[in-house]
């Protein structure tokens, strides 16, 4: 482990856990991180960031030096499905888009408690199929619960979609009734997600529907079809189960999955690009995996 994630996974764990424990309101949530993420983590100047109208859903176009039109990033933010946006994740699908030689297209879905489950997905699906509608090769990628967003989404699509050629998960959110034992077991290990708030924030996007629904827990349904997946999860993080199990649900349905397995990582630790060469390395991994796909 580099000295700067040592040293990253000391101040998550001395502020933003604890803030992320005890933090109530929602809007204060959204605020705060939308405003670390575009001073620490956001894109680069150099790249053109663009605002989109896809239906009635806004979203951001991140369009780094040399983007190929025939490939589109498709991203889904994550953030327990309560905050999170376009603005936070414009750095990571940037930086991801970069070494895939595309745009990424980041879209602003309704969030919870405001607007519980199953509208974020309604959201996802109509942004989705407005721009796949050009033709272009669409990679599907996600973080936390936006991995499970896209999980959601891509088992969503039906025979008239485009489907994704590739699908990219840092760290998913896989199971909202949180029965995986790493909820419980890296509960202190885990440098960011405080375990103890797991079902509240589920209780806000679920609303009393079942956390088993596959809509909202993609580990409980069948997967999508036609695409190759890489899954990135580290072993001390509380959802280190909800991506392992996927990828046994991914594999069993004849899914080809790359997993890419790290130790002492936080989560969804590619967020930290700008900084972590641990991240960087798992960003030019998934590129060299996907240097192929058309």
């Amino acid at each position: 482990m580099s000295v700067v994630a040592r040293l990253l996974n000391f101040g998550l764990r001395r502020i933003e856990k604890p803030y992320l424990a005890r933090v109530k309101d929602p809007a204060e949530v959204r605020r705060g991180f939308d405003t670390k993420a575009r001073l620490f983590f956001g894109p680069r100047r150099a790249w053109r960031l663009t605002p989109l109208r896809l239906g009635d859903i806004a979203a951001l176009e991140i369009e780094p030096s040399e983007a190929a039109p025939e490939r589109i990033l498709f991203y889904v933010h994550g953030g327990a499905y309560v905050f999170g946006s376009s603005v936070s994740h414009a750095g990571l699908a940037g930086a991801l888009a970069l070494r895939l030689g595309c745009a990424a297209v980041v879209p602003d879905y309704r969030l919870a408690p405001e607007h519980p489950f199953p509208a974020a997905l309604q959201d996802m699906l109509t942004a989705w199929r407005t721009v796949a509608a050009d033709g272009s090769t669409m990679i599907l990628a996600g973080d936390s619960a936006g991995g499970g967003l896209a999980l959601a989404l891509w088992a969503a699509l039906g025979p008239e979609d485009r489907l994704p050629a590739a699908v990219v998960l840092f760290s998913p959110l896989t199971d909202l009734a949180f029965t995986g034992l790493s909820v419980a077991t890296n509960r202190d290990a885990d440098p960011l997600l405080p375990a103890q708030r797991a079902h509240e924030l589920a209780d806000m996007y679920l609303a009393g529907l079942d956390a088993r629904d596959p809509g909202a827990s993609p580990l409980f349904g069948a997967p999508g079809r036609g695409a190759r997946v890489i899954l990135c999860v580290d072993d001390t993080e509380i959802l280190r189960d909800d991506g392992l199990r996927m990828v046994d649900v991914l594999r069993a349905h004849g899914t080809r999955v790359d997993l890419i397995r790290t130790r002492g990582l936080p989560h969804v630790w590619p967020f930290f690009w700008r900084y972590l060469p641990e991240a960087r390395a798992t960003l030019d991994a998934i590129a060299a995996r996907l240097k192929r796909v058309p």
